[in-house]
């Protein structure tokens, strides 16, 4: 049995947060830290968020495979980080492991949705569902009993999978904390980067009517496939699909023509184009002018067979990171964080094979 508790992997140091998004692109990240039931900070992306103590962590499902952080900043904020699917997505190999997970336990039908007794909130996507709802055992109890009006308010965060259950886990805050007027959070926020689909329209009209729309950001970046899945009524990218520009391709849309359909968009849209050399890092696009370029991005990568920009794109370190912070890894900072976010993934599954 190797080492269960190594050494920290020396990292560069941390590039200050200037914006909530950028404050919470390094939220996101921070829950990949999360080793067992401990987190394991790296001070990159730990220390920009500006945790006032460390972060609780929360842990549920099999092998804790859904797992988040909670914490409070010294400027009034509690933030919530739901950790993504535990891979690194370094490779086309660990998107398919990615979309193959989706298809145990049809975990993309979906099921009714519940944030309170009675409440009815359309439709949900089966495994983020299960998911949030185990964590919620934890994470519930913690915000229930914060002191909200001495706080800003609540801000949920995550990054792929994370991202998904982000949108559920504001539901269920909306729901099951006082209101504003009654001592609850003054403003619940959704930060979800890399996103795939969370629910049905009758779910985002819900979502919609509950007040939570307005504060709820989608980051998405060029060449993401992620966020075009579940498939979408609106934009059906497995209708859309080019066949026959890479064999990995052909086997991914052959793993997605066996997932369920008929889900919907919720919140607004911050769409990052890629960065060109030598050019100022573009803003983000929104709206339907961002929703269109991401459309077209994604179909011209299928059809060029572009395995390797679409495995790329979706990576929080490499791809979302930047673009968020409009500006590049500082040099030589790209390997040494991959490796110190993968060391805790691969630490997660040693501790688990160790036995509790």
């Amino acid at each position: 049995m190797g080492q269960i508790n190594p050494p920290p992997i020396p990292v560069p140091p941390p590039v200050p947060a200037k914006t909530v998004a950028q404050r919470m692109i390094d939220a996101a990240i921070c829950a990949y830290a999360i080793v067992d039931q401990t987190y394991r900070p790296v001070s990159f992306f730990n220390d920009p968020v500006g945790w006032g103590n460390a972060p609780a962590v929360y842990t549920a499902g099999p092998d804790r495979i859904d797992a988040g952080l909670v914490g409070q900043t010294p400027d009034g904020w509690v933030i919530v980080s739901l950790r993504g699917t535990l891979s690194t997505f370094d490779s086309i190999r660990s998107l398919i492991a990615f979309f193959r997970d989706w298809l145990q336990d049809d975990e993309t039908k979906q099921v009714p949705f519940s944030p309170a007794p009675g409440s009815d909130f359309g439709m949900v996507h089966k495994g983020f569902h299960a998911a949030i709802t185990e964590l919620w055992n934890g994470i519930g109890p913690d915000l229930a009993g914060r002191k909200w009006s001495e706080l800003q308010g609540l801000c949920i965060t995550g990054h792929s999978k994370g991202a998904g259950m982000s949108f559920l886990c504001a539901a269920l805050a909306q729901a099951c904390l006082p209101s504003a007027a009654n001592g609850g959070p003054k403003s619940i926020q959704v930060h979800a980067f890399a996103a795939p689909l969370a629910g049905n329209q009758d779910f985002v009209d819900a979502y919609s009517r509950a007040g939570l729309e307005t504060n709820t950001m989608r980051y998405q970046r060029e060449d993401d496939l992620v966020p075009f899945l579940p498939a979408y009524d609106s934009f059906d990218i497995l209708k859309e699909w080019h066949r026959g520009s890479s064999w990995e391709l052909d086997f991914v849309l052959e793993l997605l023509e066996l997932t369920y359909g008929g889900y919907a968009l919720a919140g607004s849209l911050a769409y990052y184009p890629d960065h060109q050399s030598g050019q100022p890092w573009p803003q983000p696009l929104t709206g339907d002018p961002g929703q269109q370029a991401a459309q077209t991005a994604i179909l011209e990568a299928i059809l060029r067979g572009a395995k390797g920009k679409i495995e790329d794109a979706h990576s929080a370190i490499n791809s979302y990171w930047p673009s968020v912070f409009g500006q590049a890894l500082p040099p030589g900072a790209a390997p040494p964080l991959t490796a110190a976010v993968s060391a805790s993934l691969a630490l997660h599954a040693q501790v688990l094979a160790a036995g509790d």
